[in-house]
Order: C-alpha cells, then structure tokens, then sequence
C-alpha cells in the first residue's frame, strides 16, 4: 500500500506473461522487461526484446489489477508507457480493508491447521489432556497477538490513507 498501491513497479513487474502462445510456461514481467517510474503519473515498460512486446500487452490488459493498454513510446519501439490513473479514496480504503481482512482469515486457518496437529497428537496419545488444554491456550494467545498486529496495521494504513487525502 505504501509503495503506490497497485500501481507500483514492483507490483506490474510481478505480472505473469506467458510469451510463447504454444508454451504454457509463464514468466513475471520483470524477468522480460524493465519496469521504471518515468515520473508524474506515467511508468515505463522497456520491453528487452520485440517479440516480447505483444505478450506483455496483453499481460497487463488482463490482468484484473491494471486493465488498462500500454501505449508505445514514440522515441523507443521497445518501450511501453502506463498511464497510472489515482485511485479513489473509497477504492484505497475498500483494498485495505480486503488485504486486512484476507491476512486475518489466513491467521485462522493456519490456527485451524496446528488445532488439527494438536487434536491428532491428544488422540495418538502423545499429549495429556492438561498439556492439550495449555497449548490450546497458547495457540490462542499467539493468535490474538497477530490478530493485534493486523489490527493496528490496519488502522495505522487507514490513517495514512486519511492524512493522504486531507493534504
């Protein structure tokens, strides 16, 4: 969030394209072109080599986060220029919230995944109903302080968020 939102170089080099149509091996985009802020609003994509230019269009056009078409450069037949729209305050906040809110669930589930360990290894006989009980409550400690964690970066991204927009 803090590195431009979706819109940053590392977040556009990490899209997936897939150069050879008959090929099904995929590649992230940094590995086939440079990704560079070119300053304002406009992010340059210098593509290392020709036959890539087609694949990493259509890469970026389809990936949900960007949707958008790169135009050509008219100094440089290799380069690629986005045009970074800014996202809307109510978009920022609502993809805050959805990261918050997805870290939250994968707490849960890997809490549910060592629950599952624990009950295996009571049932196997290799844990005492008493140290059963005191790793429960371990686990849930360790649960609440990251649960802590995630909430305080989601309120500290809110305000950061909210101080962006008041400038």
């Amino acid at each position: 969030m803090r590195a431009g939102g979706r819109f940053n170089p590392d977040a556009i080099g990490a899209v997936r394209v897939r150069p050879d149509k008959k090929s099904a091996e995929t590649f992230p985009l940094h590995e086939l072109a440079a990704v560079v802020p070119k300053g304002g609003r406009n992010i340059g994509v210098l593509v290392h080599e020709a036959a890539y230019i087609k694949p990493v269009m259509s890469a970026i056009q389809a990936s949900p986060d960007f949707n958008q078409q790169p135009q050509r450069s008219e100094e440089n037949e290799l380069e690629l220029i986005l045009k970074v729209e800014p996202e809307r305050k109510e978009g920022l906040v609502k993809r805050a919230k959805e990261l918050c809110h997805a870290w939250r669930e994968q707490v849960r589930a890997e809490r549910h995944k060592r629950d599952v360990v624990v009950k295996r290894w009571h049932k196997d006989g290799l844990l005492t109903a008493n140290d059963k009980t005191r790793l429960e409550k371990e686990l849930q400690k360790l649960q609440d302080k990251r649960m802590a964690h995630v909430d305080s970066k989601e309120k500290e991204i809110l305000q950061h968020i909210a101080a962006k927009e008041g400038r």
